[in-house]
């Protein structure tokens, strides 16, 4: 058994601002349904946490995520992609059953609920 190349990028289509009032709306729009994703994916601070949190602590931790996504300039463990004009921000590397950088997270969670790319509206 050996380690797995894992990556996770995120196209950078709207500013940090945009993405930030997005993630602020997903927890405006469906707490519940937003929790029980994460919960699923295995990622944030609330697994198997009982309680339901407070909107604040799901938008502060989503706001974190977009944070750490948006510090992909000014990280070793990111690097900027560039495709045919568009802009990608990109982290990944080896895993044995762990996440390849501390930034994956953050790229998984907001890439998935397409955070900067401006798709769900």
């Amino acid at each position: 058994m050996g380690a797995d190349l894992i990556v996770a990028f995120c196209e950078m289509k709207v500013s940090k601002d945009e993405a930030l009032k997005r993630a602020s709306k997903l927890v405006d729009d469906d707490l519940a349904g937003l929790l029980q994703t994460l919960e699923e994916w295995g990622v944030g601070p609330f697994l198997g946490v009982e309680e339901v949190p407070a909107k604040d602590e799901v938008v502060k931790y989503l706001h974190d995520q977009v944070r750490i996504v948006y510090s992909y300039m000014n990280r070793r463990d990111c690097v900027p992609l560039y495709i045919e004009g568009k802009t990608f921000a990109l982290t990944g590397g080896m895993s044995w059953g762990d996440t390849p950088t501390d930034a994956y997270d953050a790229f998984s969670v907001c890439s998935s609920l397409n955070l900067t790319d401006g798709g769900f509206e």
